[in-house]
């Protein structure tokens, strides 16, 4: 038996516990459970040092975040990687608390921290760590899993960033003393409500992180055009969010005589300066995640997987030979790839094998535009309050997250669809995929539809609602005629709601159903903090847009 809840999949909208609809069985899900449960073990202990001005090494904290990012939805089915995390874990521990004796610090009681087992007993362990068996109080239980989701989030991204060669201590230690708290008290609803402002202005800070590391080293996203028909030559898909990967990837197949095409977030990639010159980064292939057992088989070549968004394979179409995985990605009888000491990755077995296969086979054909990152925008900004001043645009509508199977999702192609023409949208996020292939046209010379490119760049939007909102000397972003739409799959989406939340955007429809780790109680604590509200349907969503058309214009 299991009991998992942390994605939207969930089931029923409760709770999978016998096999994860997202494909992960019982023990592994278990074992996930037992590596979370010894997390917080580390970090009570890291807590506990810094709290007595011990200096914590890096090698802590990124254990911490690599095993959150581990146990995210879609990431990691490969148990025997997730048990070496747990050893890892546990000789951690034994070294903290040798540390810890040695400068005379009492050791935390908790079981998080002194239960160090070995292999053997794993498979025990992990079965007796079931959240309801150790949170049986329903709400406290979705209080602490809440917050906890939403930390996996912040360790999606900040492992990106770190392969990017940045860090940042703060949120290191913010995290971990949450992770340590949540072993040794309840949390109150004011607590709760607390942790979710701070949660989303760490979030903030790192999207942030994110966004300047990228542009650094990639250059500042432009406007491109990305073709989406194939090449008649030998590839390698590349799916996930690593920019990182990518780049590597491309400075050792280059004249190689074999093609680079992205898959699903990594659509973003071609706006980058630094990596459009590879002539060989050939185009996008497929649509979201979500269709992969439906297109990857056609696709012929290698498949490498640099994040989350693993769907496992069916037994009919399999191309379990075909996949690599790496980073915290992983899944039984697939070949990972890992970086050496300096941290880079040798990808020539991926290279090599993709010569063994034929060119893929043609899904679509046509073309996207990608790119409108915060640069891009601003070039443009003017453009778009001198067509709001003359009545051209009168609202904005953002749809931002991550797609998922569920057909509740086709509420966003209807709603984007259905748009007012006077209406401009924006999104970030494979939410996207349900929409952004439509021809929606222009509005006085001015697109109708901007794609900032992957659910971290939602924080491009916001810099340049932030920057519109001072230039139309507007008091309070709430003030710019925007309705926002959120899409939630995973435990990202959950961390980017509560950034927006944090710096004070009001008025969220959030989708396509509630959290099943948020009561009806803690949603309407959000209603009533945050005006955050779930979707109904399009008709319904859509008319109070309509409504506001009519309303009084802000001056430009």
């Amino acid at each position: 038996m299991m009991f998992c809840y942390q994605c939207q999949e969930a089931f029923k909208g409760k709770g999978c516990t016998e096999r994860g609809v997202c494909g992960k069985d019982a023990m592994t899900s278990n074992i996930m459970d037992l590596l979370i449960y010894t997390v917080k073990g580390v970090s009570t202990l890291t807590t506990l040092m810094r709290d007595n001005n011990i200096m914590v090494a890096d090698r802590y904290n990124h254990y911490v975040i690599n095993s959150l990012y581990a146990t995210s939805s879609n990431c990691n089915y490969n148990r025997e990687m997730l048990k070496r995390l747990i050893s890892d874990g546990i000789s951690l521990k034994r070294e903290l608390i040798d540390i810890c004796r040695g400068m005379n610090l009492p050791i935390p009681t908790e079981d998080e921290v002194s239960w160090c087992g070995g292999i053997n007993d794993f498979t025990t362990k992990a079965a007796s760590l079931s959240i309801t068996e150790r949170e049986p109080d329903s709400e406290q239980r979705n209080l602490k899993e809440f917050i906890l989701y939403s930390l996996k989030g912040v360790a999606c991204f900040m492992y990106h960033i770190m392969r990017m060669g940045e860090d940042d201590l703060g949120v290191h230690t913010f995290m971990q003393s949450v992770l340590s708290d949540m072993t040794k008290k309840s949390i109150s609803e004011d607590e709760w409500m607390d942790l979710i402002q701070l949660t989303g202005q760490y979030t903030m800070r790192i999207l942030a992180l994110y966004d300047q590391r990228c542009c650094e080293l990639f250059g500042y996203p432009e406007l491109s055009t990305v073709n989406l028909s194939t090449r008649n030559r030998a590839a390698i898909l590349v799916s996930g969010s690593s920019l990182t990967d990518l780049k590597e990837l491309l400075a050792q197949s280059e004249g190689e005589g074999i093609d680079i095409y992205t898959h699903n977030d990594l659509i973003s990639a071609h706006s980058y300066p630094v990596l459009k010159r590879f002539s060989h980064l050939a185009g996008n292939y497929g649509s979201s995640w979500r269709l992969q057992r439906e297109e990857f088989p056609a696709f012929h070549g290698p498949i490498l997987f640099t994040s989350e968004a693993i769907i496992p394979p069916s037994i009919e179409f399999s191309y379990k030979e075909r996949i690599f995985t790496t980073n915290m990605t992983g899944y039984p009888g697939c070949r990972h790839i890992n970086c050496n000491k300096a941290g880079k990755k040798d990808f020539s077995d991926l290279i090599t094998t993709a010569k063994e296969y034929r060119a893929p086979a043609n899904l679509e054909r046509g073309s996207v535009k990608v790119g409108f990152g915060h640069n891009s925008l601003s070039e443009i900004s003017s453009q778009i309050m001198s067509a709001m001043g003359l009545g051209y645009i009168k609202r904005f509508v953002v749809i931002v997250g991550e797609d998922g199977r569920s057909t509740t999702r086709e509420y966003y192609t209807q709603l984007a669809g259905e748009l007012p023409t006077s209406c401009i949208l924006f999104t970030a996020g494979s939410i996207k995929y349900r929409f952004f292939k439509q021809r929606f046209g222009y509005m006085n010379g001015i697109p109708r539809i901007y794609d900032a490119g992957q659910l971290n760049d939602t924080y491009s939007l916001i810099k340049f609602f932030i920057e519109l909102k001072n230039a139309l000397h507007q008091h309070d972003i709430n003030d710019l005629p925007i309705d926002y739409f959120v899409s939630w799959y995973d435990q990202k989406s959950i961390a980017v709601l509560l950034a927006l939340l944090a710096i004070g955007i009001k008025g969220i429809k959030l989708g396509p159903t509630s959290p099943p780790f948020c009561s009806e109680r803690m949603m309407e604590k959000l209603r009533q903090h945050f005006n955050l509200k779930l979707i109904s349907t399009p008709e319904l969503d859509i008319r109070p847009i309509y409504q506001k058309l009519n309303s009084e214009p802000i001056e430009v």
